[in-house]
């Protein structure tokens, strides 16, 4: 295999990683009677900084940097209510970075593997583009959040959806996913935990049969502004660099996947974050009134907030 992925572990997936590193899957009976999983969140005590984004950054949409520096968590009743909501691991959900993200889950809705569709293809992430400026909520998140540009990032196909926005006159514009090498901290603490837990033969094997019911129906749909035919640009983002072609078919064959990605995943501590807008002038200190957006340095400063990878 010559495939490599890069697996961001920023402070914010870094934090969300070693949630998912740690706190159990459990198997569940769906109403269709197939094995699902979900985390184990009851009763568990959450370090501030999950509090944080999880409220401040996701929900208020403060920056993240920002919102992490919280000192106490909030009221019970707020933390209950967060725990909750749909994804409360899931970095989709999590980080305005990635909300127009797409990936596969066991289901669209509620909790789930985030890992399914590295487990089953071998793919990265496929990463939402946000370079239309004639859109609000693109400019929005790359001038706000910005953009994490990893150095080891390998793109291989560049796809172009339909989008649901509405460009001007209410007509449907056209935005670009990127199929990239991309693994989020989720679901690398997620594929860490299924490697903890290799000894537990029962676990692992409901586990290959909860991947045995995905399909690309079940591909996730971004949090904000999802594209129009979505399972179209999951096959085309499978196309261009799947591995696998089938799910694992049972403990020993998910175990092989895990080494061979756990093996071939390069871990970059401090992705660079880039914004995208309009410097002022340096004369008169306006903005000017022609001239292409440009992309410019990160301000939250995540650059150098890791020396190493961060492992707990």
């Amino acid at each position: 295999m010559t495939k490599a992925f890069t697996a961001l572990n920023d402070p914010v997936h870094n934090l969300i990683r070693n949630l998912t590193r740690r706190i159990a899957l459990v198997p569940r009976l769906s109403r269709e009677g197939h094995v699902r999983f979900e985390y184990q969140v009851d009763g568990l005590e959450f370090p501030v900084t999950y509090w944080g984004l999880a409220l401040d950054h996701a929900v208020k949409g403060i920056p993240s940097s920002l919102a992490m520096s919280r000192i106490s968590p909030p009221p019970a009743p707020v933390r209950i209510e967060l725990l909750r909501r749909e994804g409360c691991l899931d970095v989709l959900k999590l980080d305005r970075r990635c909300v127009r993200d797409v990936r596969l889950k066991p289901r669209t809705t509620g909790p789930g593997m985030v890992s399914s569709e590295i487990l089953i293809y071998g793919t990265g992430i496929l990463r939402a583009r946000n370079d239309n400026p004639a859109e609000g909520l693109q400019r929005m998140l790359w001038l706000r959040y910005g953009r994490m540009q990893p150095a080891g990032e390998t793109v291989y196909a560049s796809i172009r959806c339909l989008t649901r926005g509405g460009g001007p006159g209410g007509v449907n514009g056209k935005e670009l996913f990127d199929s990239t090498n991309v693994i989020y901290g989720d679901a690398l603490g997620e594929i860490q935990q299924l490697w903890d837990r290799r000894a537990d033969t029962e676990f692992l094997e409901k586990a290959a049969r909860s991947l045995q019911t995905v399909t690309i129906a079940n591909a996730m749909p971004a949090a904000f502004l999802p594209p129009r035919h979505l399972d179209v640009a999951m096959r085309y983002h499978l196309r261009a660099q799947a591995i696998w072609r089938k799910p694992p078919s049972s403990a020993r064959s998910l175990m092989r996947r895990v080494e061979t990605i756990l093996d071939h995943t390069a871990v970059e501590p401090c992705p660079k974050v880039l914004f995208r807008g309009q410097p002022a002038s340096r004369e008169t200190g306006n903005r000017p009134e022609n001239g292409a957006p440009e992309w410019r340095g990160d301000v939250q400063g995540y650059d150098g907030w890791l020396s190493g990878d961060g492992s707990a």
